[in-house]
C-alpha cells in the first residue's frame, strides 16, 4: 500500500482537496502507507483544519497507526478539534457514508443486470432468427431433393419409352 491523494492532501494541510477528494467519494478511514489514515496523517502534522473535514466526513478518531491514535499525534489547535469532537457523530457519520456505498453498489449491479438481460434478449432473438432461417434452408433442401427425384424419374421415363 502506498500513499493515495487524500492522505497526501491531509498531510499538507490541503482542506479545499481534501474536501473535493471527500465530496467526490474518497474513504475517509482508507490506510495508506505504514496503515495511516488520512486524519491520522494530519494530526500528525497538526492540520486542525484538514481534520475538522475530515472527522465531518466520517474519518474515525479511533483507528490507531504504529500504535498511536490520531489525538497522540496532534498538538495546537489540531488537539482541540479532536477533543471537541463527539464520536457518536462519528458512528452515524459512518453508516452514512456505508449506505451510500451499498447505494452506489445495488445501482451499479442493477444497471450490469439490465445490460445483461439486454444481451441475453439480443442473443436469444440472433438465436430464433437462426432457426427460422435453418428451417428455411432444410424446407429448401428437402424442395430441391424432391424436384431432383421428380427429374431423375422423368428422365427414366422419356428414356423407357423410346
Amino acid at each position: 500500500q502506498g500513499n493515495y491523494a487524500l492522505g497526501e492532501a491531509a498531510v499538507n494541510g490541503q482542506v479545499a482537496t481534501a474536501k473535493e477528494l471527500l465530496d467526490a467519494g474518497a474513504d475517509p478511514n482508507a490506510k495508506g502507507e505504514y496503515g495511516r489514515t488520512p486524519l491520522w496523517r494530519a494530526a500528525f502534522n497538526s492540520h486542525g483544519d484538514v481534520m475538522k473535514v475530515l472527522l465531518e466526513h466520517g474519518a474515525d478518531p479511533r483507528i490507531a497507526a504504529q500504535s498511536q491514535l490520531p489525538e497522540e499525534l496532534a498538538s495546537g489547535a489540531a488537539k482541540t478539534v479532536l477533543a471537541a469532537w463527539d464520536v457518536s457523530k462519528t458512528d452515524g457519520l459512518k453508516k452514512k457514508q456505508q449506505q451510500r456505498t451499498d447505494d452506489v453498489i445495488a445501482a451499479r449491479t442493477k444497471e450490469a443486470e439490465e445490460t445483461k438481460a439486454k444481451h441475453e434478449a439480443g442473443v436469444a432473438q440472433a438465436l430464433d432468427v437462426l432457426k427460422a432461417a435453418q428451417r428455411e434452408h432444410r424446407a429448401a433442401s428437402q424442395e430441391l431433393e424432391q424436384r431432383i427425384v421428380e427429374l431423375d424419374m422423368a428422365n427414366q421415363e422419356r428414356g423407357d419409352g423410346a
